[in-house]
């Protein structure tokens, strides 16, 4: 089964090396990585050329013009081809069995969602003067604590806990829809 790890990301290029270095240290490599970019400068450019060795990577970059995250979420899936898309922020880092986790819970018709953990600004600034060597990535406890396939099936229209920062789908079933809705402008 065909994955694609779809970054959303708009002028980190510090954070977004980061998340890439996670990329590269899954578990199961994802088969494409889209960087869905808002409008960045030639830095971010800079950081994807420099990963490009190493991963997979298409570059989906639309003139910053607000917050549009909804639009680079779609111009990412529509340079997919996999079957299976997981979407994440480009300032989250993924522990090594993220994409295992996603790919273990896949299922037609239902969405996977996973949490986060926030970071402090001590912490965050930690991170990225190093790498990921030093620093303990924490597992997604929705992910290896409990058994979401069973319970999400108690409560199938539940989207309170839906985040977007660490999602997945089938490709089919986001297509179904029309992708994210694009009048949608702005954080949160």
């Amino acid at each position: 089964m065909q994955v694609a790890l779809i970054i959303t990301t708009y002028n980190r290029p510090d954070a977004l090396s980061l998340v890439l270095e996670s990329a590269a240290r899954q578990y199961r490599l994802a088969d494409e990585v889209i960087i869905c970019d808002d409008g960045s400068d030639s830095n971010t450019s800079a950081i994807i050329a420099s990963w490009s060795s190493q991963l997979p990577i298409r570059h989906a970059w639309c003139p910053d013009m607000n917050f549009r995250a909804a639009l680079t979420r779609n111009l990412g899936i529509l340079k997919s081809q996999a079957e299976i898309l997981i979407f994440m922020d480009g300032d989250c880092l993924a522990p090594p069995s993220f994409i295992e986790s996603h790919l273990e819970l896949a299922q037609p018709g239902y969405v996977v969602s996973g949490g986060r953990h926030m970071l402090s600004d001590d912490q965050t600034k930690s991170v990225l003067n190093g790498s990921l060597e030093h620093f303990e990535v924490f597992d997604n406890w929705k992910f290896s604590s409990l058994p979401l396939g069973i319970l999400r099936d108690f409560r199938p229209k539940n989207w309170e806990s839906v985040r977007t920062c660490n999602l997945s789908v089938h490709r089919e079933d986001v297509l179904r829809i029309a992708g994210f809705d694009e009048s949608y402008v702005g954080w949160g």
